[in-house]
Formats: C-alpha cells, structure tokens, sequence
C-alpha cells in the first residue's frame, strides 16, 4: 500500500526520530510566542504556504483561490480522485472486519473487487458539480482518463490491505480492534485544527501513522516544497498533541502505461529546524501579502 513502510523505511525513521534536535521555540506547542506565533490575525491554506505560486497582491491570491476551485486542472482532480480511492479502500476494509470478523484476506480482496465499480462511479460522479457553467465533454474526458488510474490504484490497494490482513492473522490475532491496528496501522484524512500555527481550520493529513509520521501523497514531479506540507501538518498537530512530530513522509505516485502496478516511491525526512524555519518564513511572506 502507498503508505505500508518496508523495514529499512522503519530504521530510517527510527533513526531520524532519535537524532533530530530541535530548539524549544520551533516546537508546535509554542504557538502562543516565538517565531511560531502567526504575525497577523489570518489564515491559509497549507497548499498555499507549501506551495511554489508566488503572489504580489491580495486581489491575485483571491483569483487563484477562486479559479483553482472553479476550474481544477486534471492534475488536481487526479490527486483528489486517488487520494478519496484509498481513503474508499481502506475505510471498507475496516467496515467489512468489524462487520464479518476475522475471516480470511482472500475474502476482504474478493468483497474490495466486487464494490470496485460502484464505489468508483460514485467517486467520480463529484468531477464537475459545484462549477459555473458546468463544463460538459471537458469533465466527461477527465472521469475516463482518470478512471483507468483510479481502477488500478483500487485493486493495488486491494491486494496490499488483504495481504496485510492475511499476515497479521497468521499470528494468533483474535481480536477485530487489535487486527485494524495491526494490518492498517495508520488513520487516513487525520483532520486537525491549523488556526494556532496560523492555518485553515481543518486540515486533513493525508495519513498519521502509528509511528508518529505524517504522509503526503503527490502526483506530480518531485520538489522541495512538499516537505513544507508534512512539517506545517506536524507543527498543527504538535500545537494540539503537545508530542513531538519529527519524521515526515512524502509518498510520490505515479503510473505507466504498459503497467498496470502503480509506481510508489516515499521519501522519509526528518522534519528538521531548517525546514520549520522555511515553513515560518513562507507562512508570514504570503501572510503579509493579504494585509496589506
């Protein structure tokens, strides 16, 4: 699964959690003074403090607000469209043990298949409502385009939450709770409140893991700038935990045509001081923009 980490990704963690030093300040639970503490009674998005766009006036911030929600580019309703397939996936595999039992992984993967085709129609069905005008055969083209990809995500995910089930089981396990902690050891759409550091109201984290790592799934090229996405989740849920968040994981997928298997590739980081600092700097730039 996009987000099942391998033994060498959990050393790597392991190792980044213990080394990591971080000044007190840069903490999220110090929102209330320091650097961290928002310069302006406002708040942004994380895709606009972690993005590249660059903005010169309020009037500019709010037409790409309004025309990126008028207008998504096929990019975005790809990410979003793959993003809801795994939150689908896993959501029904946790449903189907709590209402079936422990039965065997075969049986989650046979039920995840036969839902496929409804889930992803309604999954897609959201492509194109909510816009002016509406957009006809422009929509029409995305939901086929992107439903090959989707329909290879759904059984990828499928097979890899069905497996984990089956080792999981192997062990012993008797109890439904104990058996979704193990098998699907993290929680998708993790939603916290972002206002404290200076953020939207409800974030949604990708996924939180068990290890105390926040995920970030992309589609798109690789940049540097999707590290500023896992450290503004961690600095959010630091401000509300008060427990340190040092390691974050950027999970790039990607597809080619003559595979069906999609292409995972994750890059574990430390959410280091530098990139704390980075994330303030870019915060309070794009801040200072809209008032004034």
């Amino acid at each position: 699964m996009a987000y099942f980490l391998d033994e060498e990704e959990r050393k790597s963690i392991e190792r980044l959690s213990r080394e990591v030093d971080i000044d007190e300040e840069f903490r999220g639970w110090h929102y209330l003074d320091g650097p961290l503490r928002p310069p302006y009674n406002v708040t942004l998005p994380l895709y606009i403090v972690a993005g590249e766009m660059v903005f010169s006036s309020k009037r500019e911030y709010e037409e790409y607000l309004i025309n990126s929600r008028a207008n998504p580019s096929r990019e975005m309703l790809l990410g979003s469209s793959l993003h809801k397939a795994i939150s689908t996936v896993v959501e029904e595999a946790k449903m189907f043990i709590y209402r079936y039992g422990l039965l065997s992984g075969s049986d989650l993967y046979h039920y995840l298949t036969k839902i496929r085709d409804g889930k992803v129609d309604e999954l897609l069905s959201s492509i194109g409502k909510g816009r002016a005008g509406g957009g006809g055969g422009r929509e029409e083209d995305h939901r086929t385009d992107i439903r090959q990809y989707v329909n290879r995500l759904w059984l990828y995910e499928s097979l890899q939450v069905a497996s984990s089930v089956d080792r999981v089981l192997a062990q012993g396990i008797e109890s439904r709770d104990v058996l979704i902690q193990k098998a699907i050891p993290f929680t998708l759409e993790y939603e916290v409140d972002g206002r404290r550091i200076g953020l939207s109201e409800r974030l949604r984290v990708d996924a939180f893991g068990h290890f105390m790592v926040v995920f970030e799934l992309k589609t798109g090229k690789r940049s540097e700038h999707h590290r500023l996405a896992t450290t503004g989740y961690a600095l959010a849920l630091e401000s509300m935990l008060e427990h340190p968040i040092n390691v974050g994981c950027i999970v790039y997928l990607s597809f080619e045509q003559d595979r069906t298997t999609p292409l995972i590739r994750r890059e574990v980081h430390a959410i280091e001081e530098s990139l704390r600092r980075w994330f303030i700097e870019e915060r309070d730039r794009k801040m200072e923009i809209l008032v004034h």
